[in-house]
């Protein structure tokens, strides 16, 4: 997805930023960009407070002096605004690429609202098969214990992630994170995440499946924007 079909997604779901209260703002670089717009926007923003769903974001938003919470307030969150690694017609999710799994994930478990910004490029037919990861977030003290799990009950192929040194990639939470190839597509992915995450190792999984009121802003064949409503 290009830097200008991002921007044109992000400035275009501004339409659904509140006037004031807790806005839930993911990682990467489509929210990057849309942290960029609401910057932009000639509006006053003193009413709204932002939670970060990354410590990338959190620079982000600290750099653009918007006001903002570090941990989920008691009221929750409104509205989260986030991007996707992958998505698919019935509105299923692989999120994680940049590590932010685990709170990205509790920013939408916590919030009223959910608009995905991603184009058209980002979808796929289903979840899984063997070129499209899952990635699953896990201490180090389990590591191997759920590579194990994985290949034993699923065939699966799980890997380590590495970052561009070569070591292993730490989360914002100081854990690992396990690339998994299931080498068939996924049929129920909400199944295999409550699976999952049953699992004492298991920190978080990259599939987010199963949301309600959500809304993914996306591009149509002539990069033109549609909306695609889950309820």
């Amino acid at each position: 997805m290009s830097n200008q079909e991002k921007r044109v997604i992000a400035n275009y779901s501004l339409k659904y930023l509140p006037k004031k209260g807790v806005v839930g703002i993911g990682s990467g670089s489509t929210v990057n960009i849309f942290l960029e717009e609401i910057y932009n926007k000639d509006v006053d923003l003193s009413e709204l407070v932002f939670v970060p769903g990354s410590l990338q974001t959190l620079n982000k938003m600290i750099s653009f002096d918007l006001n903002y919470s570090v941990v989920i307030p008691p009221e929750g969150i409104s509205i989260v605004f986030d991007g996707a690694d992958y998505w698919t017609s019935k509105g299923d999710l692989i999120k994680g690429g940049g590590g932010a799994l685990y709170r990205e994930k509790l920013l939408f478990y916590n919030s009223q609202q959910i608009v995905v910004m991603a184009g058209k490029s980002k979808q796929v037919p289903v979840i899984g098969g063997p070129d499209l990861y899952v990635p699953i977030e896990v201490p180090f003290f389990s590591l191997y214990p759920l590579m194990r799990f994985l290949k034993e009950s699923f065939n699966a192929e799980p890997v380590i992630r590495t970052d561009n040194r070569g070591n292993p990639f730490k989360t914002d939470n100081n854990n690992l994170i396990v690339d998994t190839y299931f080498k068939e597509p996924i049929k129920d992915p909400f199944s295999l995440n409550e699976i999952l995450k049953r699992r004492p190792e298991v920190i978080c999984t990259g599939i987010f499946s199963g949301f309600k009121n959500m809304l993914l802003v996306t591009t149509n064949h002539d990069n033109s924007v549609i909306e695609r409503s889950f309820t």
